[in-house]
């Protein structure tokens, strides 16, 4: 029993409110929101060991209204701890009913039982450039049963952030931003308690819908009474968010098509308007706009692909890095953009009607034109299968 109560407060503890945030869902009857959480960790009792287990848990969140700065949820969440006893030692599932208010914070419906909680983080709205740094408040909760403390004690902290790259994540465009924060501070219950912490992780927030994706964490939070009863836990946490809509669910099925009929290891991720095939730019020489021989069949297998489903549109972007001239950069991924248009128009006869094209230059960049690896990435021309 002691072990059950000390898991369900650890993990209470654990996934408790780490981030602020304002999190919006447009309504949306076929969207479907899951956090899915895999959290390992060893848990210490007056500097023993008593406890080492692996916890997962999904979160399926399918009915939800707006009131206000309030976001009212109902859903199931589902957890299972493989090395557990009692009714933690097989997959259990409960179905909860919470909200968030504004900042982020998760607030249980009075009567419900235990389920991860844990507050999202907010992406600036502004643009931000790579190694560029900011804070936010964070504020965690504990439930310290064990050390025989009844009332639930909340602290509060400043987060610290940092931009460091983007990249490609499942079909994704994401940035890739570093977090840490500590705590230590005294509560004054019946007995004096010393609280301190240290989290350390990274998060991936998808560009495109504007929302968290992933994040992994490395923690040590800590508990030392006046009497000197301590508990202490360590361990590591993935979490994945998913906002799926039908849309989505549409992009994705499209982008296994066009791998099935191109080659399984061409760039393709999902935007907002449909599925990306990145060509980058090995299509031209240096400073051209002649499609290299030697690349005709990647455009032949797109081309074959587009006579297959004629229920698509494409659109054929050039792009470059912010090297040289403004004016000559934007006509040369322009020219490149065309030359890619007569092909499929012109040689491959697929109409004009279903395919659009432009020239973007250096404007619209996935990577950071301050390294050269950088401006590589975003010397491309893409391909954007469009969905109605």
């Amino acid at each position: 029993m002691k072990k059950l109560i000390l898991t369900i407060a650890i993990l209470h503890l654990l996934t408790s409110a780490l981030f602020s945030m304002r999190f919006y869902y447009k309504k949306n009857k076929a969207l479907t929101y899951l956090e899915e959480t895999i959290l390992n960790q060893k848990i210490y009792r007056d500097k023993k060991l008593f406890l080492k287990t692996k916890i997962k848990s999904i979160l399926k969140v399918k009915q939800y209204k707006i009131s206000g700065d309030e976001r009212y949820f109902k859903g199931t969440i589902e957890y299972h701890i493989p090395d557990g006893d009692g009714e933690f030692s097989k997959k259990t599932q409960r179905n909860i009913s919470f909200s968030r208010n504004k900042l982020g914070s998760i607030i249980l419906k009075k009567g419900s039982k235990f389920f991860p909680r844990r507050n999202l983080p907010k992406f600036l709205n502004k643009n931000i450039r790579i190694n560029k740094s900011w804070s936010a408040p964070v504020y965690e909760r504990f439930n310290l049963t064990p050390l025989g403390i009844r009332k639930e004690i909340e602290i509060s902290a400043k987060v610290t952030y940092r931009y460091i790259r983007d990249q490609e994540l499942d079909g994704y465009h994401v940035a890739v931003i570093f977090y840490f924060y500590s705590f230590n501070k005294k509560i004054k219950n019946k007995q004096q308690t010393t609280v301190k912490g240290t989290v350390i992780g990274l998060l991936f927030w998808n560009k495109e819908n504007q929302s968290p994706y992933r994040f992994s964490e490395s923690f040590n939070i800590s508990f030392k009474t006046d009497d000197s009863r301590s508990l202490r836990s360590d361990g590591y946490a993935e979490k994945s968010v998913y906002i799926i809509t039908t849309k989505e669910k549409k992009k994705f099925k499209l982008r296994k098509a066009i791998q099935k009929s191109l080659d399984k290891n061409q760039n393709l991720r999902i935007s907002k308007k449909g599925v990306v095939l990145n060509l980058k730019n090995i299509l031209f020489d240096t400073d051209k706009s002649v499609i290299k021989k030697e690349y005709i069949i990647k455009l032949k297998k797109v081309s074959d692909f587009l006579k297959k489903r004629k229920d698509l549109k494409i659109r054929i972007e050039g792009h470059t890095d912010n090297l040289g001239e403004l004016k000559y950069n934007t006509d040369l991924s322009y020219r490149r953009a065309t030359a890619v248009y007569n092909y499929f128009t012109k040689i491959k006869k697929i109409p004009s009607s279903r395919i659009t094209y432009n020239g973007w230059g250096p404007r619209k960049p996935i990577a950071s034109n301050f390294s050269k690896e950088g401006r590589r990435k975003n010397r491309r021309v893409e391909i954007i299968f469009l969905l109605k």
